[in-house]
């Protein structure tokens, strides 16, 4: 079965009373697999109903296990504005007269249209001045030609100098009115381009002042599109992050007496990635929204105001509105819109011949006949590296099924010792726990995960590896420490959080986002791989072409959305019922 890519789910809040909950704060309390409920100190209960993507909530120490919504999971979006009108063919509303694009937006309360061309009538007024002035000297030039022929002519010339006159300075008014409205040909230009940027990208400035520099104009409004109505990147946080730390602070808290008290525990106390300050009742912590859902359940709820929440707001997304340092929020709102450009080049500009000349049917049918004869899961892989000689392949799971996870740890030392293999690259691991990841494999096998990288993998296991603990993340990574091979992420949070909520082409651009963030890795890691080989664990929708779905009237995708196996020129393979492994071809249809 194909990877379902369920990186957005729903998160609904509901108000279960009609008392007013102004100035309260939740607190966590268990519940069952589903939901969880925080009761307010005004006895106001709410019920944040999950329909979790993964992982259960972990705590370590004193924290409790519950389960909460993730931050990243997509509500409906909040309606802040009116797209962009279009016509009904899809393409947008364009007043001839005026050549201008409508918008309006109640963020600014401005229905004022926006000029894309605004200097047109500085040009007309300039046309009708030089003009005017050309006529205001052919009269008097006309009348000393005419000379004495005639009184009538004579008149008849003055009258065309007056006219002439009076167009000269009826274009010179026009030629200043048309100046005022548009001081130059570029700068009204740009400003209108940042400002339906703006109204687009939900209100957020510094978002918009970023699309606005893209050169591009249809993979700008493209961009435009895909961030219109996406209220998960918050803009402002808090002020006056401390200097000094250990780590460049992501968030940071201030704590209540009674909340320092029963959070300030031994396990927080001893994360290198938390600061306490018991002067102030501050906690600066490394860790963005969703490490911290991940890592420590139980502080993220202590700041969630739902009082403060507006309507279908993430919770990470308000915590970070609140508490996030504002320098890193500008660096992620940057990897966003640096990740999408590079995604809408990588696509649009891809050629599969490379692909195609390796991958022929005759050597696919070849490599179908020896997989299908090989007797177990060395001999796959040993078919893939040796004998074909391929650098490395992409192993397609289902995220639901552990048996893909089941077959690279029951192959890891094989792959280490016999095929070469010195590197995994894993879709489950995001790029912000590598650093995690690397403290921990540079240790003696069996040491301890780090207390980040330990419970965001249980919590990733119980949720994902219940049904068959042979197939949990932890073994794989465990088996890949024990044989020295190293692990690294090729996900990251701009590539699970570059999408608008309710768009249809969502699952094939997630996708595409994480597999150019992930095609830069592997190409970039090459040099540390020292000719070693490696294989891809990722969902078995990055692996091959996934049809364009593109929703933007301004174009984004003209075609199919290349996998790691074309980008790479490597075979997709997954794990038959027989514990081997079969050839997952492209669909060239998709194309």
């Amino acid at each position: 079965m194909k990877e379902a890519l369920q990186h957005n789910k729903t998160t609904q809040l509901k108000d279960t009373s009609k008392s007013s909950v102004s100035q309260c704060r939740p607190k966590v309390i268990l519940q069952d697999n589903r939901s969880v409920t925080t009761q307010l100190k005004s006895n106001v209960s709410y019920s944040a109903v999950a329909s979790l993507q993964s992982q259960p909530a972990l705590s370590a120490g004193s924290l409790e296990r519950v389960n909460i919504p993730e931050p990243i999971n997509s509500p409906e979006p909040i309606k802040i504005h009116e797209p962009i009108q279009k016509k009904s063919n899809g393409e947008p509303s364009v007043s001839e007269s005026e050549n201008t694009v409508s918008t309006s937006s109640t963020l600014n309360n401005s229905n004022a249209p926006i000029q894309r061309f605004p200097g047109g009538k500085w040009a007309m007024g300039a046309i009708g001045a030089i003009g005017g002035a050309a006529a205001a000297m052919a009269g008097p030039a006309l009348a000393a030609a005419v000379g004495i022929a005639g009184t009538a002519a004579t008149v008849a010339t003055g009258g065309l100098a007056l006219a002439g006159a009076g167009l000269a300075m009826g274009g010179a008014y026009l030629a200043h009115k048309g100046y005022k409205k548009a001081k130059s040909w570029v700068q009204p230009w740009r400003a209108a381009r940042a400002s339906e940027a703006n109204v687009r990208a939900g209100g957020r400035p510094g978002l918009a002042n970023k699309v606005s520099q893209i050169g591009n104009v249809n993979e700008r409004a493209w961009m435009a599109d895909i961030m219109e109505g996406d209220n998960r990147h918050a803009e402002g946080g808090a002020a006056n992050f401390a200097g000094g730390l250990p780590f460049n602070p992501r968030m940071k808290f201030q704590l209540s007496p009674a909340d320092y008290l029963h959070l300030a525990t031994a396990p927080r106390l001893a994360d290198p990635n938390m600061h306490f300050n018991a002067g102030t009742r501050e906690v600066h912590t490394a860790y963005n929204p969703q490490q911290l859902l991940e890592v420590d359940n139980e502080l993220f709820m202590s700041q969630l105001d739902v009082d403060a929440m507006n309507p279908g707001e993430h919770p990470g997304t308000l915590i970070d509105r609140q508490s996030g340092n504002p320098q890193a929020l500008d660096r992620e709102q940057q990897a966003r819109v640096d990740l999408l450009h590079d995604t809408h080049e990588r696509v649009n500009n891809f050629d599969y011949a490379g692909f195609d000349g390796q991958f022929t049917n005759h050597s696919m049918g070849a490599s179908d006949v020896a997989l299908g004869l090989a007797v177990d899961g060395p001999a796959a892989t040993n078919r893939l590296l040796n004998t074909e000689g391929h650098d490395g392949f992409a192993l397609g799971e289902d995220h639901g099924d552990p048996s893909t996870r089941e077959f690279l740890a029951d192959n890891m030392q094989d792959l280490a010792v016999n095929q070469n293999v010195n590197t995994v690259y894993m879709e489950h691991i995001r790029h912000e726990y590598q650093p995690s990841i690397d403290a921990w494999l540079a240790t003696a096998p069996g040491t301890a995960m780090p207390r980040d990288l330990d419970n965001f993998v249980t919590r990733f296991d119980i949720n994902r590896s219940a049904i068959n603990p042979q197939g949990n993340l932890r073994r794989v990574l465990t088996q890949a420490h024990q044989h020295g091979v190293r692990v690294r992420s090729i996900d990251s949070r701009a590539s699970q959080q570059t999408l608008g909520a309710g768009r249809n082409d969502s699952l094939p651009l997630r996708a595409m986002t994480m597999n150019t963030f992930g095609e830069q890795q592997i190409r970039a890691d090459a040099v540390a791989r020292a000719g070693g080989k490696y294989v891809i664990l990722a969902g078995a929708a990055h692996n091959n072409t996934q049809a364009s779905v593109n929703n933007s009237a301004h174009g984004g995708f003209n075609k199919g959305l290349p996998g790691f196996s074309q980008l790479l020129n490597i075979p997709a393979v997954t794990v038959n019922a027989g514990g081997t492994l079969d050839l997952d071809r492209d669909n060239v249809g998709d194309r």
